[in-house]
């Protein structure tokens, strides 16, 4: 019995008229985005110079819109920011809310690689609203579980466990609809557990999805499953099974072309060396994922990888290469969580439920913690670095008129603080 690749593929073969076309190349490259990737850049760059041909503008949207949504996941984040900006300017100019609300999950998806967090929320808000103004549960059930994943890296993760079981309730009630299937959903609830410690209720989830993608051999979701599982068998301190599972992860990504996902799993196999304290082959992964994160621009990942080195580094005792990696850290993350960015979120209409999570003090109270870590590292690097005797002897009497200085400080200080004020007895 033929799959569904097949049928659509011999109706393709036999089908002539231009709408038609357009519409099998469509679900063809939803289907090849299960198994191959190349196959699905190839069936949507057809889809979209056919629709460009005859001017079918409906259609021309959906291509830069299938297009965002491989780049996306392929890594091109830059690209894939440009398409889809492109299919929402049509989406809007036709009055087409649906396919608005569709590219708005993918312009959440581009965005929160690029590290843009508020912008991100307001497209996944954007796209909740259009879904239920046209009560489409499917797209409620995505858009309410791109929210989950989004609070969960956000740090609030009472509020991606209340989105992600909103979303998985949405699924509950359609699931019987045949070819429907968004791993996205009980993934974003995992995750909401993951992040609350919650391990046990998050290998549950990702041991029956590991299950069923499988059966339907759908290698990029597998992937995605088979790395978070190992992220949880981590800390369950089962490092060799999870040691298989991301190395497995790994490969299904290399053959399926889809580079973000290879960089996560050398993230993550970066992270089970250094549990085993292996450092030296931890810091080859977290290059390695360095060099890919960089080169497809997802500055997330890569202030997150520049913390990671900055630690390994540290545990070596090499204090200036972690002093360095802090340094770029703490440059990267300050940019990703600026001020103004801030103010956008307070703006939203969803986050005012999400005050904890963005509350500017705690972010204020980090800057301070990684600032008075990076003092103690540069203290330690001054340490460490050779000198000659002669320079150590003038560094010593510098150190010493320091605190003579501070000492004299010191006392002017109290006997000022001493002094009755004017005015009083």
């Amino acid at each position: 019995m033929p799959n569904k690749l097949e049928i659509l593929l011999s109706q393709l073969s036999e089908q002539t008229d231009s709408v038609q076309r357009l519409q099998l190349l469509d679900d063809l490259v939803e289907e090849y985005a299960d198994s191959d990737f190349i196959k699905a850049f190839e069936t949507v760059e057809e889809m979209y110079q056919l629709a460009l041909k005859h001017n079918f503008d409906q259609f021309v949207a959906q291509a830069l819109a299938q297009k965002a949504w491989l780049h996306v996941s392929f890594g091109n984040v830059q690209e894939s920011f440009t398409f889809v900006t492109q299919a929402q300017l049509i989406y809007t100019r036709l009055g087409d809310e649906k396919g608005l609300a569709k590219t708005s999950l993918h312009a959440s998806a581009v965005l929160r690689r690029l590290g843009d967090y508020p912008g991100a929320l307001e497209e996944a808000v954007t796209a909740l609203d259009l879904y239920q103004a046209h009560g489409d549960l499917r797209g409620t059930a995505e858009a309410l579980a791109r929210l989950s994943y989004l609070y969960s890296h956000l740090g609030d993760y009472k509020q991606a466990e209340m989105y992600g079981l909103k979303a998985y309730n949405e699924l509950e009630a359609i699931k019987g609809e045949d070819a429907f299937y968004a791993f996205s959903i009980p993934n974003s609830l995992a995750m909401a557990y993951f992040y609350q410690k919650k391990y046990t209720e998050a290998l549950d989830i990702f041991l029956r999805e590991a299950d069923f993608l499988r059966k339907k051999n759908n290698k990029p979701d597998l992937a995605i499953v088979l790395n978070n599982l190992g992220t949880v068998l981590l800390e369950f301190d089962q490092l060799e099974e999870a040691e298989r599972n991301v190395t497995e992860a790994l490969a299904l990504d290399v053959e399926t072309n889809h580079r973000y996902g290879e960089l996560n799993c050398l993230f993550t196999l970066g992270e089970i060396e250094e549990k085993k304290k292996n450092y030296e082959r931890a810091i080859l992964y977290f290059n390695q994922s360095l060099e890919k994160a960089n080169a497809q621009h997802v500055e997330q990942v890569v202030y997150e990888l520049h913390d990671r080195l900055a630690a390994v580094y540290e545990n070596l005792g090499q204090i200036d290469l972690a002093f360095a990696h802090l340094k770029k850290y703490r440059e990267i993350r300050e940019t990703l969580f600026k001020a103004e960015s801030l103010d956008r979120i307070r703006g939203l209409r969803t986050v005012h439920e999400t005050k904890q999570a963005m509350d500017e003090a705690r972010r204020n109270a980090e800057v301070v913690t990684q600032r008075n870590h990076e003092i103690d590292l540069l203290k330690r690097t001054l340490v460490v670095m050779p000198t000659i005797s002669d320079r150590r002897e003038d560094f010593g009497y510098c150190l010493y008129g320091v605190v003579k200085c501070l000492e004299i400080h010191c006392q002017f200080c109290c006997r000022v603080e001493r002094r009755p004020k004017p005015g009083r007895d």
